[in-house]
């Protein structure tokens, strides 16, 4: 759901526990109107290729996470290169659109994100 849009409450009531339901979210305000989320995004972390628009950085994504016992997977810029950092930050995981819908090789592109996933390490994960 975007930050800006209806309620995880207001979407479960109509559907019940039938949808995973995500919220965007920008800062720690956008967070605390994301209750009853499943998990939510925090973004942008790094400035988009799509938007003109200044990441928030690893700051806050890691403030986010600290702020919500909910999944957090970072958005908004995350290169292959850019994975370690985000799970340094306690991310839950990444969320990419640009990164793959915009590769020549689409396999290739996720499967380079995987691979950086799972070969970034952080004191809980290792």
């Amino acid at each position: 759901l975007p930050a800006s849009g209806p309620s995880p409450e207001t979407v479960k009531e109509k559907y019940g526990d039938r949808l995973l339901i995500g919220c965007s979210t920008h800062n720690l305000e956008e967070l605390k109107r994301a209750g009853g989320a499943d998990f939510v995004t925090c973004s942008p972390v790094y400035t988009p290729s799509s938007k003109p628009v200044a990441g928030i950085g690893l700051n806050a994504l890691q403030q986010t996470v600290r702020a919500t016992p909910l999944s957090v997977f970072a958005l908004g810029g995350i290169t292959p290169e850019r994975v370690a950092p985000c799970r340094s930050a306690d991310a839950s995981g990444i969320a990419v659109m640009s990164g793959i819908l915009k590769a020549e090789n689409v396999g290739a592109a996720v499967k380079a994100y995987l691979t950086a996933w799972e070969n970034a390490t952080t004191d809980e994960h290792r």
